[in-house]
Parts: C-alpha cells; sequence; structure tokens
C-alpha cells in the first residue's frame, strides 16, 4: 500500500473528518465502522486480546463476520484501529491542554514538529481505512 504523503505546510491530520457523511450509503459505513470499533475495543478490555475473535466482535457489533474484513483485513489491524483512535484522541487532547495552558505556541515548535501528522495514516497503516 502506498504511504500517505504530506508536505510541510499540509495541516495536522487528527482524524476528525471536517464534513460529516452526505450520502445514505456513506453515513451507513461511518455508523457500522463504529459500532465495530465500540464492540472490538469492548472485547478486547474484557477478555483480552488472544480471547478475542473476530466472529465474537461481528456479533457484538451486528454485523456480518464478512463485513469485519472491509475494515481490517485481520485483528491485529482491528486492534491498531482502535489503539490509533486513542492516540490519536490523546495527542489532540494534550496539544489542545498545553496550547491552552500556554505551555508552548504552535509557532515555537521545531519545523519537524509541526510538519508531522499524528493520524495512524501516515505511519504506513495497513489497515482498510487507510487504503485508498
Amino acid at each position: 500500500m502506498d504511504r500517505q504523503e504530506f508536505s510541510p505546510l499540509a495541516p495536522i491530520d487528527f482524524g476528525i473528518d471536517a464534513e460529516a457523511p452526505v450520502g445514505l450509503r456513506a453515513k451507513n459505513k461511518a455508523e457500522k465502522l463504529q459500532r465495530i470499533r465500540k464492540a472490538a475495543r469492548a472485547l478486547f478490555v474484557k477478555r483480552g486480546y488472544d480471547d478475542t475473535t473476530m466472529r465474537d466482535i461481528a456479533k457484538r457489533a451486528d454485523v456480518g463476520f464478512g463485513t469485519l474484513f472491509t475494515y481490517a483485513s485481520d485483528k491485529r489491524d482491528m486492534l491498531f484501529l482502535i489503539f490509533n483512535d486513542e492516540l490519536d484522541n490523546v495527542v489532540a487532547d494534550s496539544f489542545a491542554r498545553a496550547v491552552k495552558e500556554r505551555l508552548f505556541s504552535i509557532s515555537s515548535l521545531p519545523f519537524s514538529a509541526v510538519s508531522m501528522s499524528f493520524s495512524h495514516r501516515s505511519r504506513n497503516c495497513r489497515a482498510s481505512c487507510c487504503a485508498k
């Protein structure tokens, strides 16, 4: 898969969509992905990674078993999908709090830090959520 390239002038992508899904199909797909993420996270926390199966996730998310593979190619990708969502939230919250508390300003960061993208899409993610 191709890595998402970014330029130094590209905005930082925290994984938050600027626009909501427009059509019914896109809305249903986004809702289904949210149910899958929620189900996978709950099962990984409750049972642990090893004791959770993709079938368990599909059943809890109320989707077909094959549908899961539209969003993640295997259980490992499912875990990374959830982990990267959490990481994106932590980074976004930390930066917002640091700017609010005036610990630093964006302009004071080194150039390389400003040009980084904290979205998992820039980390050569293999999950289907990042595939183009």
